[in-house]
């Protein structure tokens, strides 16, 4: 990902080892960005961190600096947000060129309307982290004591890690400048990704 120039600083002066980077701030801020996350910013950053100080557990992730934490989902009205495309539902799937922020080249997106696919509740919130050290050089302005940064949520029945987009995969390849992440394409990782998403589709709240 690459961040917005805009910094996050959240309402608690407390020294915290995770913290949301101002990537993650679409998830609160628009529907556009499954899923919406529905409470405050600073209020979540504080649910991780206890989950986190209770559990001391981070979760390996596709690169050395980049970690999982798995929470249970506390948030009453976040649902699942990747459902099984069936004969039903795929005349409601919709396709647009989307940028994830003004920096970055549109690609291909599509998603499914809530209302159409009628998505249960998230048992769990994979929280993704990068390290400190990858947030600054992905452009991000990281607050003293950061230990890891908050750049994506997914609402998901899985306490594990599901296959990132197969775009993810080749963005990310393109490096920083091109709003990835600088991590080389790995072939067998980008096949496995492709055919978890064949059959799936994104959900957008109303």
């Amino acid at each position: 990902f690459q961040n917005p120039t805009t910094s996050f600083l959240t309402a608690s002066m407390m020294n915290r080892p995770i913290r949301i980077d101002p990537f993650c701030l679409r998830q609160f801020e628009s529907k556009n960005f499954p899923p919406h996350i529905s409470c405050r910013p600073e209020d979540f950053e504080a649910r991780v961190n206890d989950y986190y100080a209770e559990n001391k557990s981070l979760a390996p992730g596709y690169a050395d600096f980049c970690k999982h934490i798995f929470i249970p989902n506390f948030l009453d009205d976040v649902m699942v947000s990747t459902v099984q495309i069936t004969p039903e539902l795929e005349p409601y799937i919709r396709t647009a060129y989307v940028a994830r922020t003004p920096e970055e080249l549109p690609v291909l997106t599509r998603w499914v309307s809530a209302r159409h696919a009628s998505p249960p509740r998230a048992a769990y919130l994979d929280v993704i982290l990068y390290s400190a050290a990858q947030a600054l050089a992905e452009g991000s302005e990281v607050a003293p004591g950061t230990e890891w940064a908050i750049v994506s949520i997914k609402a998901q029945t899985e306490n594990f890690e599901t296959p990132m987009q197969p775009i993810t995969a080749m963005r990310n390849a393109l490096g920083v400048s091109e709003g990835g992440s600088g991590v080389p394409l790995d072939r067998a990782a980008y096949l496995s990704s492709a055919r978890y998403w064949q059959d799936r589709v994104s959900v957008r709240p109303e």
